[in-house]
């Protein structure tokens, strides 16, 4: 039985001794006419004795001010519904489902806060108040 490995892709943005480091941008194409294309962002399934891979998305340490955010956006939608953002997890067929963890950063600043969690709903035009609206 050969033990090989695949080869692996590393994408990255130049590296600056003075000024910024160089950007990465991942896009799918546009149309003037029609869809924009589809991005995809996955590991894909595992062989029959071993676990799919993880994806990590985070940004770097700051030595010198705030770290960047995370951002998760859907777009907007002039003619129609905005899209939406799902957060699921896997089930486990002999184990546990995946947990949902949430974690307000900490601070170790003297008379500083930790991070909270902040969930809101979206505002609505409706004239009725069990419809997102103001009523």
């Amino acid at each position: 039985m050969m033990n090989d490995a695949a080869g692996d892709v590393v994408i990255a943005g130049g590296l600056a001794t003075a000024g910024p480091g160089g950007s990465v941008s991942v896009s799918s194409g546009g149309s003037a006419d029609r869809s924009s294309g589809f991005l995809l962002m996955e590991s894909t399934d595992s062989g029959i004795s071993g676990v799919s891979g993880d994806i990590l998305v985070r940004t770097g340490k700051a030595t010198a001010g705030t770290s960047g955010d995370i951002n998760v956006r859907s777009g907007a939608s002039t003619n129609g519904k905005g899209g939406g953002i799902l957060l699921a997890v896997g089930s486990g067929d002999t184990g546990d489902g995946g947990d949902i963890v949430l974690v307000g950063g900490t601070s170790t600043a003297n008379s500083k806060r930790g991070g909270g969690i902040i969930i809101s709903g979206g505002i609505g035009a409706s004239p009725n108040t069990v419809n997102g609206g103001d009523g």
